[in-house]
């Protein structure tokens, strides 16, 4: 635990006199030993304009999962890292405590005098809203009580029941259940591998992907690897009906024969594989340690995905009417209305426009482009980010953008570096006192046709620059604001396998301290701090663990 304080200071000290406002993300779940604990994600731009991330809590959770429970404990971490007075934007998923939550941070704030509008600086995480509407396509306008049912089965071991379940879901669900009944056997699994290796010898991987119903990413895995195998997985099928026929006892088997797929049935996987491609690209290319912000990217996302459904629909709804499938069209239709739902609470959160405002290779010009026709959604866009700008940061002034308190290494400064003189340097000053406005200089200027350093880096250098150093706030604190809420989730990911069956005895403590301190070290922000140290914390993890049996 020394280690665990000491370190704790040095990424207090890394949040002085930031450049700009913190943004967080936070998720509460309940772990395989019951255990509930909130995990609490910071993101900013450091004093060295870098992106960061860091795991500032994950704390025990007691009580009931309401949203002022989560905002007090938010709360008392906010404060033990002196950020209270430094809260920008959060990103988290759709569920309602999460408003309640927003609330009760706003009404601690009111107390210090800090202005916090709980709705505008709520975001929800794009990967959820996608997952939503996906599930929305797959299982129906109730995905919830369909996943909740299969869980009852799979809880009872009611594997003929949970098969009547997916079977009604259509080809998909009949897809799933083939896969779940291949591997619930080692011996089936084996065959049905050795039919893969004789039949696609070029298919890298032989084994089967087994999606479920709650991450539907692992449905689309499950289905692009299916139609990657079809031969095999035909052929396997329609051999174990054969042999259970002629006196194998196998009631699944004897099942199978009302889900062996058709030729019918492939083409509507087909359909849904193409349809979902699109979800796929999109969530995938959002996840993950991004080198910078990804906010401006929620619009074009949500309109491309948007257009997409209605492409379908409208492909679908041309078909000779033997050949239209009222199934998909019906599918479309609950994935389109949960999405055009969250599409129309964009207006409540003008952030999503000012980050597209302020990426240099889209700007304004974005929305007269792509919303051509809609001159009323073109202007209230423009509106709400002049607003934002004008009540945010063109009025304040801008902290000093240092170098970092932390010891850095020397930099040698050659005859080829680049330094300002000091006569270009009161030019600038001039300048900014006596030219336009920040925000409307910087949209006269045609967009970048290229940003190879991306939009964080062109505002990071822009920064110490009078001319445009308010507008270069704005840059840096929307591009440091992720569109997801997944760093949460690999904190879960992460303590999951920590807290082990030979674990379970963990102090909560002791859980917290070892993911920060994960963490930290992932992300470069301790000093001092080795791989080796990590080493030791796991080797007195075990020790823990053997003590505690």
């Amino acid at each position: 635990m020394n280690l665990y304080e000491s370190s704790k200071l040095q990424i207090i000290i890394a949040f002085v006199d930031l450049p700009t406002r913190v943004h967080f993300s936070f998720d509460l779940r309940t772990s395989p030993s019951h255990r509930s604990l909130l995990g609490i994600v910071a993101h900013w731009v450091s004093l060295q304009g870098t992106l960061r991330h860091a795991v500032l809590g994950l704390r025990r959770f007691r009580g009931r999962h309401t949203g002022r429970n989560q905002a007090e404990v938010f709360w008392g971490v906010a404060q033990e890292y002196h950020l209270d007075r430094n809260i920008g934007y959060f990103t988290l998923d759709n569920a309602s405590n999460d408003d309640t939550a927003m609330k009760c941070i706003a009404a601690k704030l009111k107390q210090l005098d800090i202005d916090f509008d709980p709705v505008k600086r709520r975001l929800r995480c794009l990967g959820h809203v996608i997952s939503l509407a996906v599930k929305a396509f797959l299982w129906g306008k109730n995905p919830e009580t369909f996943e909740r049912e299969v869980d009852a089965f799979i809880n009872h071991t009611d594997e003929e029941t949970e098969l009547l379940l997916w079977r009604q879901q259509g080809p998909l669900g009949k897809l799933h259940y083939i896969i779940v009944w291949i591997g619930r056997s080692p011996q089936r699994r084996e065959k049905y591998e050795e039919k893969v290796r004789q039949l696609h010898p070029d298919c890298t991987a032989s084994a089967l992907v087994q999606g479920n119903e709650t991450r539907w990413g692992g449905n689309y895995d499950e289905l692009v690897r299916a139609m990657n195998q079809r031969e095999a997985l035909e052929e396997f099928v329609s051999t174990a009906i054969r042999h259970n026929l002629h006196g194998e006892r196998d009631s699944l088997a004897t099942a199978l024969r009302h889900d062996e797929l058709t030729p019918e049935d492939w083409a509507i996987l087909t359909d849904i594989m193409q349809f979902l491609q699109p979800f796929r690209r999109w969530q995938l290319m959002l996840q993950g340690h991004r080198t910078q912000g990804a906010l401006f990217d929620v619009l074009p996302a949500m309109d491309e995905l948007l257009l997409h459904m209605e492409d379908r629909k409208a492909a679908y709804t041309a078909l000779p009417q033997d050949k239209v499938s009222h199934h998909m069209i019906t599918a479309i239709n609950n994935a389109w209305a949960l999405l055009d739902k969250y599409y129309n609470k964009v207006d409540e959160t003008p952030v999503y426009y000012s980050a597209i405002a302020l990426q240099p290779e889209m700007k304004l010009q974005w929305f007269r482009e792509e919303w051509e026709g809609r001159p009323s959604w073109i202007a209230g866009a423009e509106l709400a980010v002049r607003k934002h700008w004008s009540l945010e940061f063109k009025s304040k002034g801008l902290p000093l953008f240092r170098s970092c308190l932390y010891p850095t290494p020397e930099i040698t400064v050659t005859e080829t570096a680049p330094i300002t003189p000091t006569w270009k340097s009161k030019k600038w000053q001039r300048q900014a006192a006596e030219t336009l406005d920040q925000f409307e200089r910087f949209q006269e200027r045609d967009p970048q046709d290229e940003l190879p350093g991306g939009a964080l880096e062109y505002w990071v250098s822009r920064l110490d620059d009078p001319r445009q150093s308010q507008v270069a706030r704005m840059g840096v604190e929307l591009m440091s604001i992720p569109a997801m809420s997944d760093e949460p989730e690999r904190v879960f990911s992460s303590a999951k396998l920590l807290i082990s069956d030979r674990r379970n005895r963990l102090g909560d403590d002791i859980i917290q301290a070892s993911e920060c301190l994960k963490s930290w070290v992932q992300q470069g922000l301790i000093f001092g701090t080795t791989e080796s140290d990590m080493v030791q914390m796991e080797q007195m993890l075990k020790d823990l663990a053997l003590m505690s049996e």
